[in-house]
């Protein structure tokens, strides 16, 4: 499996960005909708990564991070993670909710992670939508989970529901970010097919 991944070309690794990209263009059109606010990407990157490498797709920070994710189910099985960094979830919610800046405290309570959670949903059954039109496939999606701590969730997470010892994975990783005044409100939407889904999926869209 390692060395199937790890062979991907230039143009195998540039369609998966381009599908990532046309996802995450409509996950954060249904952020701006609910927020009311323009909301700006950047190109997504691809990470290939084995279980061992996979800390190194996140940085080497303290910053305490919010997560917010699903499993995705059908021909092609993954997770779509919403990460965000610090007092970023904390704004957001803010946003969500329609309150002040700074109105959402220290931490969250459970409506604001209720909100989150929604929000999590909508932006990533719109990026699924996109997904399944391109491979012609129906995608299903579970309810999302929350989890907070420590930057190392986000390796630890992907190691242990993405990949098995030796596999090899492409993590699609796109930063959004909401201007709000003088505040930005930072983001991340990380697409992780599972390892033995990389070339089903890349034959679905005829890139094999």
């Amino acid at each position: 499996m390692a060395d199937s991944v790890v062979s991907l070309n230039q143009i195998q690794l540039d369609a998966l960005r381009e599908i990532s990209s046309i996802g995450v263009g409509n996950a954060v059109t249904a952020l701006a909708q609910f927020v009311d606010k323009k909301v700006e990407m950047a190109p997504p990157q691809a990470l290939i990564a084995t279980k061992n490498e996979v800390p190194k797709l996140v940085p080497d920070e303290n910053t305490a991070i919010t997560m917010v994710g699903l499993e995705m189910l059908g021909e092609v099985c993954g997770h779509i993670l919403l990460v965000f960094e610090g007092k970023n979830a904390l704004s957001l919610v803010d946003l969500l909710m329609g309150r002040k800046p700074g109105s959402a405290g220290a931490t969250l309570s459970e409506i604001d992670i209720s909100a989150l959670k929604e929000v999590a949903g909508v932006m990533s059954g719109s990026y699924l939508r996109v997904l399944g039109d391109m491979i012609n496939k129906t995608l299903k999606m579970t309810p999302p989970f929350f989890d907070f701590g420590a930057p190392t969730k986000i390796p630890e997470f992907i190691a242990a529901h993405s990949l098995e010892e030796g596999e090899v994975t492409v993590c699609l990783k796109s930063d959004f970010w909401i201007i709000e005044g003088k505040t930005k409100v930072c983001g991340q939407i990380i697409f992780i097919p599972l390892a033995i889904n990389l070339r089903p999926l890349l034959k679905l869209l005829g890139m094999e």
